[in-house]
């Protein structure tokens, strides 16, 4: 095929219908096709420049929140592991703690005397850049008779912990502390007397909990557009019953509007019995009371306003 020939047949591909680049095709009708060729080559080199960037800038969003929560969570998560490891070390099976600890003592304890059965972060403090402390609380076991194992209940141990290069390093062996000190509350903002159990914003609570735990009727006509709630699934319970539920109090709370707090009796499937305690908003629709937010907490004296 002469070339102009593959040259008019490369074009006709991309060329609207109806422009003729047979071999009579004029000097004018070139210049026309070569245009046309040149727009639509700059329309898509266009398109997939944008394309382009805007990937690059969820990317680059997505490995910003990832580098955070992994700072955040780091320290902590590998603290756990060195106590987790610590408590069944022993001696003999010092070489355990050498991804944790650069110079392991040489230890006296039986290995495997003790074993956490679970463990969680209680308390983390960042003493500086890159050093931290963390407070990690293990359930412990030790064996009983004939290899079975007791629990000898929880224990708090202290580490310090450091941080560089992606990396971590313990400063020393963990620490046995106290647990954590409980400390006084503020009084909360629900003060009020309790609400008759017959009152109609009352029923509303029970009946959207009803929805919302046991999944008996349909929630959305108990909540508010807004709330963004949905019911929890799997279903835990099979029975929930509202026994208690008290508003705040607090000057300027519209009559309509109202946050309360609300305390349930639920019952699951195996007959187990929780007792929850639900902080919500509450607001009138079409003369009905619904549930217009769940709040993140128990509103409480200080520093908190019904809003």
């Amino acid at each position: 095929m002469p070339q102009a020939e593959r040259m008019a047949e490369r074009l006709r591909r991309v060329l609207p219908g109806g422009v003729d680049l047979g071999t009579q095709l004029g000097r004018a009708q070139l210049v026309r096709a070569g245009v046309w060729a040149a727009l639509i080559v700059l329309a898509l080199s266009a398109v997939a420049a944008l394309f382009t960037a805007a990937h690059a800038v969820r990317l680059a969003a997505r490995l910003a929140d990832a580098n955070v929560s992994g700072m955040a969570a780091g320290p902590t998560g590998w603290a756990e592991s060195y106590v987790s490891t610590y408590v069944s070390a022993g001696e003999g099976t010092e070489d355990r703690l050498r991804p944790f600890l650069a110079d392991p003592p040489q230890l006296e304890a039986r290995p495997n005397g003790l074993r956490s059965v679970r463990t969680w972060v209680v308390d983390a403090q960042q003493v500086r850049a890159g050093y931290w402390s963390v407070t990690v609380a293990a359930d412990l076991e030790g064996p009983k008779q004939r290899g079975r194992f007791a629990a000898l209940g929880t224990r708090y141990f202290r580490v310090g912990v450091v941080a560089a290069g992606g990396g971590f390093a313990a400063a020393d062996l963990p620490a046995v502390v106290s647990a954590p000190v409980r400390v006084p509350l503020p009084p909360p903002l629900y003060g009020g007397p309790p609400l008759d159990l017959g009152d109609p914003m009352v029923d509303a609570v029970a009946h959207f909990l009803d929805a919302y735990l046991v999944g008996r009727g349909e929630l959305v006509r108990y909540v508010a557009a807004e709330a963004g709630l949905a019911p929890v699934v799997p279903v835990p319970f099979i029975r929930a019953e509202v026994v208690r539920v008290t508003a705040a109090t607090s000057v300027g709370v519209a009559r309509e509007a109202k946050a309360i707090l609300a305390q349930v009796r639920a019952v699951d499937a195996g007959g187990r019995v929780q007792l929850l305690a639900y902080a919500l908003r509450m607001a009138t629709r079409g003369g009905q009371w619904v549930v217009a937010a769940m709040d993140a907490a128990p509103l409480l004296a200080q520093g908190d306003r019904v809003r």
